[in-house]
């Protein structure tokens, strides 16, 4: 098990990942239309590279037969030391499995790196996913509709996981 950080040349691993992932993650919760219209407007690969040079980073899930299982998005947001979880998915054959963990925990490691306060995320509010965030603190903020176009929308909530953050304001016995 490991994760990679993803330059360009990935990104039409991420696309592949993703037409992968979509229709069985989503099947029960939007219609097959959207699906397809939206992993044409998010991760075709002229999107990805936008993403990538507004600063996303990208990860890749590589298991042990050096192959990609999953992948995940985040990025810093306008707010003070806070982030957005853009994208996490596993092939439905390796859910289950410990990739999704894996790789929220490395997002994770990596905000605590910059001392990050805060981490944000959009799920679809039929999503069973909600239930995978809860366990890792993620608290329902509040319920947004994005319309997105041609008829659809992102029915969501907005979920938020905040980091313990240790500001020290005085000196402790030789650590400032």
């Amino acid at each position: 098990m490991a994760i990679q950080q993803c330059d360009s040349s990935k990104l039409p691993i991420i696309q592949s990942l993703a037409i992968q992932t979509w229709p069985y993650t989503y099947k029960n919760i939007i219609s097959e239309l959207q699906i397809h219209y939206m992993l044409e407007w998010m991760y075709n690969l002229d999107t990805l590279n936008q993403q990538l040079n507004d600063g996303h980073v990208f990860f890749l899930a590589i298991n042990d037969k050096h192959e990609p299982v999953g992948f995940s998005s985040f990025s810093k947001t306008t707010e003070t030391n806070s982030f957005h979880l853009h994208k996490l998915y596993v092939l439905p054959e390796q859910q289950k499995k410990g990739w999704g963990k894996l790789l929220l925990e490395h997002i994770f490691s990596e905000i605590e790196k910059c001392n990050g306060g805060s981490l944000t995320l959009n799920v679809n509010r039929n999503n069973p996913a909600i239930e995978f965030y809860k366990k890792y603190d993620f608290v329902i903020k509040k319920e947004v509709n994005n319309d997105i176009g041609k008829g659809f929308f992102m029915n969501d909530y907005i979920m938020k996981k905040t980091f313990e953050r240790i500001t020290l304001t005085k000196p402790i016995d030789g650590v400032l």
